[in-house]
């Protein structure tokens, strides 16, 4: 009727599956130390940084207080921006920081 499970044979291995569990990462605007989840690599990020909803925030709160000729500052300023994360080794993306 039922079969009775065999062992494997002497001198054969059995490798149990590898299980990645992957956590929410927090990013920051300044680079950070990690495992890339695509590579495996030990890595420091790379940052690119660019306009945001809270560049464009700031900008209109200029405007709207008559600073007309200092509403392009958050635009040059990097900790008004969010900020890309990405693999150094592999060159992708790992996640963002918005403001």
């Amino acid at each position: 009727m039922g079969q009775e499970p065999t062992a494997p044979p002497m001198g054969v291995n059995t490798v149990a599956p590898q299980v990645t569990v992957a956590f929410p990462m927090s990013f920051q605007s300044e680079p950070q130390q990690l495992t890339c989840p695509h590579c495996q690599s030990s890595i420091t990020t790379e940052t690119k940084y660019h306009d945001g909803r809270m560049t464009h925030i700031a900008a209109l709160v200029l405007c709207l207080l008559g600073c007309y000729c200092c509403c392009c500052i958050p635009y040059c300023i990097d900790t008004c921006k969010d900020a890309d994360h990405e693999c150094p080794s592999c060159h992708r993306h790992i996640g963002t920081f918005t403001r």
